[in-house]
This record gives C-alpha cells, sequence and structure tokens, in this order.
C-alpha cells in the first residue's frame, strides 16, 4: 500500500509531534553517516530538542561536532558565505520561482481561452461582444496559425515534388568486350606442292627404280615453315 504525502505543516499534538521528531532524527544521523562514507566529507548534525534544550542530538559526538563546528568558524568569512544563504534569502528565491511559474501559466491559459474563442467563431459564433484586448490576442492566434499552415503546405510541396521527381537515368556500367578471336587469325592458304599418283609397274627394273626414287625422298629434310616464312617477309 502506497504512503500518503506528509503536510509540511507543525504537527499540533504534542505525542504525536514527539514520535515523528524520535523516528525522522534516527533516519537524519542516518543519513549523515551514509554522507561521511559514500563522499568521504566531512558532516556533523545538531538537534535542539525545545522539551529539553540543554541535551541536543548530535552526530558523531557532541564533541567532534563542536570540533568541526569551531573549525569551520576559522574560515574567512568569503569561504564561509559563498555558499550559505539566510532563510530570508531562500523564501525571496522560492517567491520569485513561484511567480515566475504563475505567469507561464496564466499566459497558457490565454492561448487556450483565445484558441477555444477562435473555434466558436469559425462554428459561426459571433465575435462582436469581444473586447479589444482579446480581439488584439485573437489576431495575433490567427496570424501564427496561418503561417502554420503556409510552412507545413512549403514542407508538403517539397515532400511531393520528391517523391514525384522521375528517377535519374541509370547509367550502366562500362564492360569490357573481350574477343577471344582477337587478334584475328592471318587468312593465308599454304599450298603444298601436288603429288601424283605413281605410275603402274610393269617391271621388277621400274620397281626398283621408284623405289630409289622414294628412298630418296624419304631421306631428305623437309622444312615444314617453308611456306610460312614467306608471310612475315
Amino acid at each position: 500500500m502506497a504512503r500518503c504525502k506528509v503536510k509540511l505543516v507543525r504537527i499540533a499534538n504534542a505525542g504525536s509531534r514527539r514520535t515523528t521528531l524520535r523516528k525522522r532524527l534516527k533516519g537524519l544521523m542516518k543519513k549523515v553517516r551514509e554522507m561521511t562514507v559514500l563522499c568521504g566529507v566531512e558532516a556533523a548534525a545538531v538537534v535542539y530538542d525545545p522539551q529539553d534544550p540543554l541535551h541536543p542530538a548530535a552526530w558523531p559526538s557532541r564533541r567532534e561536532a563542536a570540533l568541526l563546528l569551531q573549525g569551520f568558524r576559522a574560515l574567512p568569512e568569503v569561504e564561509r558565505l559563498r555558499k550559505m544563504t539566510s532563510q530570508e534569502a531562500f523564501l525571496r528565491q522560492r517567491v520569485a520561482k513561484m511567480r515566475d511559474q504563475l505567469r507561464r501559466q496564466q499566459l497558457a491559459n490565454h492561448e487556450l481561452e483565445m484558441s477555444a474563442i477562435l473555434f466558436e467563431g469559425l462554428s459561426g459564433r459571433s465575435l462582436h461582444d469581444v473586447g479589444i484586448e482579446n480581439a488584439y490576442s485573437l489576431s495575433l492566434l490567427v496570424d501564427n496559425k496561418l503561417q502554420e499552415i503556409a510552412a507545413r503546405r512549403q514542407e508538403l510541396a517539397v515532400q511531393l515534388a520528391v517523391t514525384s521527381a522521375p528517377p535519374p537515368p541509370s547509367s550502366a556500367p562500362m564492360t569490357l568486350q573481350h574477343n577471344i578471336n582477337w587478334p584475328p587469325p592471318f587468312s593465308s592458304t599454304i599450298t603444298s606442292p601436288p603429288v601424283h599418283a605413281p605410275a603402274p609397274v610393269h617391271n621388277s627394273h621400274a620397281v626398283a627404280g621408284n623405289l630409289h626414287n622414294i628412298d630418296q625422298f624419304s631421306s631428305a629434310k623437309i622444312d615444314p615453315f617453308r611456306w610460312s616464312d614467306s608471310l612475315f617477309s
């Protein structure tokens, strides 16, 4: 079950006030101790009870709290007052902050009121009963709305132009056409000497002569590049 928010006002009942002081005092001392351990700073807490002013509650002890207070008073006045604030200064800051919040809220409420009047006028309501100040505010609101509409139209026109524009022509990548037949072969015809068919053999002497001719022809050296050399000459 969630705890209800406690109002920061003095507790009227004395018994409840004493109980709250005892519980909150224990939590306050615990927080001071945790801060000194976690942050490595010197801190002390002294709480005076109106019912027992001669025996204030102190942490870590009265003696250590007195020494820490004495060291603080020994500092120069500029160092002591650099981050110190009084109750009056604190209340002044709070009042200025609340006034600023009130002014911003009033401006927001006035803008909402003018917007409601504008929508009612667009719905057919007569605006003759509007005062001069509200009429001036209403004209400013109309101008702002018209500027927003013009800016929105321009943005939509740019988006429409971008989406409806034809795509740029895609340039096909240039590819190198390799021809496997390059360089072209030389179109030259190599002709060989005609070979005549041997005459029919009628006797043994002719056969022997033919065999002798065949042996001479077979033993001759034949240059296979004889005709191809003439191509490059």
